[in-house]
């Protein structure tokens, strides 16, 4: 039986069509979802805040409404933010079709420090936050002092204050404020003790044992005390 064979052209023309199709379908997808009013920012939420004002977050985002969702950086939606003393990291979510979820996470402080007469809150590493305002207050803070100039750690005073915390001294009350006064050595005022204490660190259990013993003799002896040294 005779056998006519198909054009060149045409033999090449199935393959062709799979390939475009394969090709464009996603191509003509992708300009759409990059083009289309649907997916540009309407919807801007903002959770994590408590000392950072949720206002001012979307004040500093407000740049962000009408722009493609898919075209928001998400290291730009950081680097406007990171001016915020308060703010430590930023963690950024797109939901379609057009909401950008903006999760703050803020600076956690461990004490407030006295520098040069003025209050700061201090992270654990002693990094200083932002000045003392007694409105971002959520909760009691222990105050420390270091000399001016010193190049003293936080951390081991607020281990100390642990310590302290832990041996639970009935007759001491909490420690209200701790001044460093070298890598071992600190200053303690309590609040159940008319007067400052100073304690190592490293000897602190020995400490409180010999000032619990102390403390009626003192308070028999003396009308007032300026520092007892254990």
């Amino acid at each position: 039986v005779a056998h006519r064979r198909r054009p060149l052209a045409i033999r090449l023309l199935r393959p062709l069509a799979g390939a475009l199709a394969i090709v464009g379908i996603p191509a003509v997808t992708a300009w759409w979802a990059l083009t289309t009013p649907w997916l540009r920012v309407d919807d801007l939420r903002v959770s994590g805040t408590q000392r950072v004002s949720a206002a001012w977050v979307l004040d500093a985002l407000d740049g962000l409404r009408g722009r493609h969702l898919l075209r928001v950086e998400l290291d730009d939606v950081r680097g406007r933010l990171a001016s915020h003393e308060w703010i430590r990291d930023v963690a950024v979510r797109k939901e379609l079709p057009d909401r950008l979820h903006v999760a703050v996470e803020e600076r956690r402080p461990a004490a407030l420090l006295e520098i040069h007469g003025e209050l700061y809150f201090v992270e654990r590493d002693a990094r200083v936050i932002a000045e003392y305002d007694e409105r971002l207050m959520d909760e009691p803070l222990l105050v420390l002092e270091a000399p001016v100039g010193s190049s003293y750690e936080v951390a081991p005073a607020l281990e100390l204050a642990a310590e302290w915390r832990r041996l639970d001294p009935d007759w001491s009350g909490p420690i209200s404020e701790i001044e460093i006064v070298g890598d071992d050595d600190f200053r303690v005022q309590a609040e159940g003790v008319g007067f400052p204490v100073l304690v190592s660190a490293s000897r602190l259990r020995a400490g409180l044992e010999r000032l619990a013993w102390l403390l009626p003799e003192l308070e028999r002896r003396y009308d007032a005390v300026d520092v007892v040294d254990i």
